[in-house]
């Protein structure tokens, strides 16, 4: 059972650097607009008055940001 585990965190810990790396790709606006939602937890609203965009703006970047940064995850995954 314990290598299971190992086995799974080395794997998570192997993704996250993937996730960093594809991070470093995306542009100054896309990680900003990612960093308030995810890790801020700031609703669209608050994005949008936060960098000074309209709402409806602030949805279709992050869409766009999350899309960009999902393909990224696929190449490199797909790479192994």
């Amino acid at each position: 059972m314990e290598v299971d585990e190992s086995e799974q965190k080395i794997e998570l810990e192997e993704r996250l650097v993937q996730l960093q790396q594809c991070m470093s790709i995306l542009s100054e606006e896309c990680k900003r607009l990612l960093d308030l939602s995810i890790y801020k937890k700031f609703n669209s609203k608050e994005i949008a008055q936060e960098m000074g965009y309209a709402e409806s703006f602030v949805r279709v970047k992050k869409k766009r940001c999350v899309d960009g940064l999902k393909d990224e995850m696929k190449k490199r995954v797909g790479a192994r």
